[in-house]
């Protein structure tokens, strides 16, 4: 069977699973694992620094098999820290979720440090899970020296890049297998961004370049100082040219992210609620600790006494579904309904646009310009 019929093969455990979300519309269908806390970059707009500052806990794979039981007919995993690469049975992850929860689609988002044993992990990965379509990001957030002081650590570039240059190879021979590069766009890299894009598409043959706003509670608090009007100049370039990838579903993806970056314009424009959001429903995430979370946002934005997780995995047998039963999860729900919660987080937004009717006109349009 060749490359094309592969990945042909390769896209029905996803309509599969995309299928069983729409029928089953409060299971999760997109789960965020934090596989670890800890990194070897300190990065300006880093989100997720202070819990980077306390002891290393992580889920065993033991505890995560568990959890994968309880995740049926899985859409997307997203595997993420800390530095997800620095856990040495990373490779053991996906293929817990393959068997337990029929999972269709890995996303991993690395720094790209530790090129060899990225590369090594990542053939393990694609090699014993050939139903699952994995996608790595790279961290490129600037072009050699800015990269390196946005990042905080000398040559983190140079090794993001011989990361790269190891799975464009391995892409080669694998069904399996995107390889895209993502920059956070923040305070430090918004003038450079068309410089940074043109440069990536340019210069290396990835399947997309993907971009993000720095959110949350960041390192340097400055670092979301970023001007509105930015946001919808970059987000046509984007749109226009995502990467070369020739994969099977790239362009059902670019329609899904070109409603996705559409709604996080409206949302940094207009500020306001224009649908209930999914997480907690159709999205998830849990922690390394075990902590279960509807978004890592809604913390950011209530009251800080308030404690807005879910509750810990280990306290409900490591069962999602009980625990979403439970009256604290019960209560956060409803919340986020009731307040009309809204950001720019644009994960959540990916199950927004696939699992609410209301983006579905807008969908079928954006679908129909890709394919036709």
């Amino acid at each position: 069977m060749n490359l094309k019929s592969q990945k042909k093969k390769l896209s029905q455990r996803a309509y599969k699973n995309l299928l069983y979300g729409l029928l089953h519309p409060n299971t999760p269908s997109y789960l965020i694992l934090y596989v670890n806390n800890i990194c070897q970059l300190r990065c300006d707009m880093c989100f997720y620094w202070d819990s980077m500052q306390v002891k290393t806990i992580q889920l065993s794979t033991d505890e995560i098999e568990k959890i994968s039981k309880s995740f049926p007919n899985l859409f997307q995993l997203t595997l993420t820290g800390g530095e997800p690469t620095l856990r040495k049975d990373l490779p053991r992850i996906p293929e817990i979720f393959s068997k337990n929860s029929n999972l269709s689609k890995c996303t991993l988002v690395t720094n790209g440090m530790l090129y060899e044993r990225i590369n090594n992990q990542i053939t393990e990965m694609v090699e014993r899970n050939p139903e699952i379509d994995f996608r790595i990001s790279i961290s490129i957030d600037g072009i050699d020296e800015l990269h390196d002081k946005i990042r905080g650590v000398k040559g983190s570039y140079k090794n993001a890049i011989k990361t790269a240059e190891l799975l464009f190879k391995l892409r080669e021979k694998k069904h399996n297998l995107w390889v895209d590069m993502n920059t956070t766009i923040s305070k430090y890299n918004y003038k450079e961004f068309k410089d940074i894009h043109s440069y990536i598409l340019n210069n290396f043959n990835v399947d997309n370049h993907v971009v993000a706003f720095a959110r949350g509670i960041t390192k340097e608090k400055d670092a979301k100082d970023i001007p509105v009007e930015y946001y919808e100049e970059y987000k046509k370039i984007i749109q226009k040219d995502w990467g070369k990838s020739g994969h099977v579903l790239q362009k059902a993806t670019a329609a899904v992210r070109d409603l996705v970056m559409d709604e996080v314009n409206r949302e940094l424009k207009e500020n306001t609620h224009n649908f209930d959001c999914s997480a907690g429903k159709k999205f998830i995430e849990i922690y390394q600790d075990g902590k279960v979370a509807t978004c890592e946002i809604l913390e950011t934005i209530v009251d800080k006494n308030w404690d807005t997780s879910l509750g810990k995995i280990q306290d409900y047998d490591y069962d999602i579904n009980k625990l979403l039963k439970a009256q604290k999860a019960k209560e956060i729900i409803k919340y986020i309904k009731e307040k009309k919660c809204h950001c720019t987080f644009e994960c959540p937004k990916h199950m927004d646009v696939l699992y609410n009717k209301k983006f579905y006109p807008k969908l079928l349009k954006k679908l129909m310009h890709y394919y036709i």
